[in-house]
């Protein structure tokens, strides 16, 4: 039998109309889009209208406040340490105990470097205490990084609400929205949300491409200097060909948002519904009335199945442990038949051979 891919949380295939769309850009389009010859232009414009279709899935009021990056992580690191040069008085920062860790990593490292990090803790559904957040927003943060959606658990947290706060204390607002963007409508131009983060091997474009949202008129600094790029904004050659596949993918997702939040989200309310009656003693992660319409990762490792499961137990950029991750975070309910785990290290990602058997015993060889 086929496996089954169940980790589009932490990686998506290409889309056929990416890969397409890219192809003539390593051949044909090759050109560097800031030389001033003829095989620059038709590079340029496939980036300028890249931006514009990223401009349109964001609900973003001008193209120029979308600026090209590597990946999200990058995009996460660059507004985070914007903030903190920017407002170089300010030496406190605001974010959740359940961030990705290319902002928790990173906080740490600048609590080392004397920064004060108010970590805000979740709920058994993975939901914030607002009051507390209300409570920490004094005129000493720099910035409050919150993610728009939850990688493991799929909740979905009120940063629209959040980044107005942030607004009326004078302090800026940064989302990590690498899981929400293509499953959740954005209006941006609507919020004062004044950076966020996106990752375009989320939503069927290729590894390698992100992209950092500016709000015009927030204060800035970029992270790489260099040339003149992305309006100084972040320097080094433009990714043309991913950059052109992040487009078409974003087009894609807005064509796609409504199939995204009736059909999968019934198909994720049926996973979980299942899994639930198989094992009664387990509990949802998220709120289902305020969660992405695809399926959280933490239930994926509990299913049983004879097929090959390809899902994670934990995020995807974390190493994968030798042995299945310890009890205190991923319980199995004692209904729930047991099962083994491959003895052989790959990624961070687990590929799980679930089999109504005991676990294997280690070899004495």
């Amino acid at each position: 039998m086929a496996d089954i891919y169940l980790d589009n949380n932490a990686t998506t295939a290409c889309d056929l109309a990416v890969v397409d769309a890219m192809l003539p850009y390593f051949t044909e389009q090759f050109g560097n889009p800031s030389s001033i010859h003829r095989y620059a232009d038709g590079v340029a414009k496939g980036i300028a209208k890249a931006r514009r279709q990223i401009q349109a899935l964001l609900g973003a009021q001008h193209d120029s406040e979308i600026i090209f990056t590597a990946c999200g992580t990058e995009s996460d690191n660059t507004a985070i340490l914007s903030a903190l040069k920017c407002y170089p008085n300010r030496k406190e920062i605001i974010t959740t105990t359940v961030e990705h860790p290319a902002v928790l990593n990173l906080c740490k490292q600048l609590e080392k470097e004397d920064y004060t990090v108010h970590y805000l803790k979740v709920d058994g559904k993975g939901r914030l205490d607002m009051e507390e957040y209300r409570s920490l927003l004094t005129p000493n943060v720099a910035i409050v990084s919150v993610m728009w959606a939850n990688n493991e658990t799929g909740t979905l947290f009120p940063v629209v609400e959040m980044a107005e706060l942030a607004n009326a204390a004078g302090v800026q607002f940064h989302t990590d929205a690498v899981q929400a963007v293509g499953k959740v409508a954005m209006d941006l131009k609507a919020t004062k949300i004044d950076m966020l983060s996106l990752s375009g091997h989320k939503l069927h474009a290729p590894k390698g491409i992100g992209v950092l949202y500016l709000k015009r008129g927030s204060r800035f600094r970029p992270l790489l200097r260099g040339g003149h790029q992305e309006r100084g904004r972040r320097a080094g050659t433009e990714n043309a060909a991913s950059i052109v596949g992040l487009g078409v993918a974003c087009e894609q997702a807005m064509q796609h948002m409504t199939y995204e939040n009736t059909h999968v989200k019934a198909l994720r309310d049926r996973l979980e519904a299942g899994i639930l009656r198989r094992c009664p003693t387990l509990s949802s992660p998220a709120t289902r009335t305020t969660a992405c319409p695809t399926p959280p990762t933490s239930l994926s490792s509990t299913w049983k199945a004879k097929r090959s499961l390809c899902c994670s137990t934990s995020r995807a950029s974390r190493h994968r442990p030798a042995r299945p991750a310890p009890r205190d975070r991923w319980s199995r309910p004692t209904s729930c038949a047991p099962w083994t785990f491959p003895t052989r290290r790959r990624t961070a990602r687990s590929v799980f051979r679930c089999r109504a058997t005991t676990p294997r015993k280690k070899s004495t060889g």
